[in-house]
């Protein structure tokens, strides 16, 4: 149990002297408390309470959907790409077997969500818990219904600079139950085998077998080429764009117009819509969970809304 609360991964054949463990667990929990923060006035709160009202302010406002209406610009030329016959593969039926294999890919020791239990569990105690965890994912996912208790998150902030002061200085971490986890890998897994069909050659990000770096390299020669090119200036435009937490701001709306544009079944977006609008947030203060909040137009993390980020792009580009 030390070496899991420590984190210590690297020690798989080294030293496995429990002392080590129980320092290594606790320079981590030193490091990641929080023992204040500024407010919105640029007040130092110190309180428990305070510091976990400025959390729940910033990630309520960062979640906070602008509710826009008029997606017409950005999705007319968004051009079917999904056949029947991938609707077809990814809607029939869910089995055991899906979800054994979901289970099997998971990592064994990850830092646990609301259910307190890492992958590790479920995998050794497969045997005794495998039934009820299979009845439980596919009742959700024929029914198309997440109960809200599988689908609670926990936010874990995890500090980016030395001595953060400020709630933005923290990295958002999402905790997620193992049933959900298995959940949204089983559709996950339909999804990856489709996707490379429907997404642009250029898109990289998640993708097995792309490499991310290589638009780094066909950016670079873009660029080049346009600062070197004799003809043509005239209609050369470059524009780098940094979007804060553009990840966190994605309309669930959105989601459902591309997604139905592109020709995904009905069905299947509201698979994934359920999986989205279902879950509630809870941030964890120094290990105490706050107040669970429901939040129209957080996109949600794991196994699944990468994969569906990665054609987003299709309306802006």
């Amino acid at each position: 149990m030390w070496q899991q609360r420590s984190r210590a991964l690297f020690l798989k054949c080294g030293d496995r002297n429990t002392a080590y463990f129980h320092t290594k667990a606790s320079q981590r929990f030193r490091r990641n408390r929080i023992i204040g923060l500024r407010n919105s006035l640029n007040v130092w709160c110190t309180q428990e309470t305070q510091i976990k009202n400025i959390a729940l302010e910033f990630y309520q406002s960062l979640f906070t959907s602008s509710s826009p209406t008029n997606f017409d610009e950005v999705l007319h030329k968004v051009q079917p790409s999904v056949t029947a016959d991938m609707n077809t593969l990814l809607l029939r039926q869910f089995n055991r077997e899906e979800i054994e294999i979901a289970m099997k890919q998971m990592a064994p020791i990850t830092a646990p969500g609301p259910d307190g239990m890492p992958p590790l569990f479920f995998q050794t105690f497969w045997s005794t818990v495998g039934d009820d965890v299979c009845s439980a994912v596919l009742d959700c996912l024929q029914n198309c219904k997440i109960p809200t208790d599988i689908n609670r998150t926990y936010i874990a902030l995890i500090p980016k600079v030395k001595s953060p002061e400020n709630i933005s200085e923290f990295r958002p971490i999402s905790l997620c139950s193992v049933i959900y986890k298995v959940l949204s890998k089983v559709l996950a897994n339909r999804l990856k085998v489709i996707l490379p069909s429907v997404i642009s050659e250029n898109q990289s990000a998640f993708q097995a077998g792309r490499v991310i770096t290589d638009n780094i390299l066909m950016a670079f020669e873009t660029l080049h080429y346009m600062k070197h090119s004799q003809s043509g200036r005239s209609g050369f435009m470059a524009l780098k764009l940094d979007m804060s937490k553009a990840y966190d701001r994605v309309e669930w709306k959105y989601l459902e117009l591309v997604m139905k544009r592109m020709g995904f079944a009905d069905k299947w977006v509201d698979l994934m819509l359920e999986c989205i609008s279902s879950v509630s947030y809870s941030i964890l203060i120094n290990g105490e969970p706050s107040a669970p909040f429901f939040q129209p137009g957080a996109l949600g993390k794991g196994t699944l809304f990468p994969l569906t980020y990665s054609f987003l792009y299709r309306g802006p580009s």
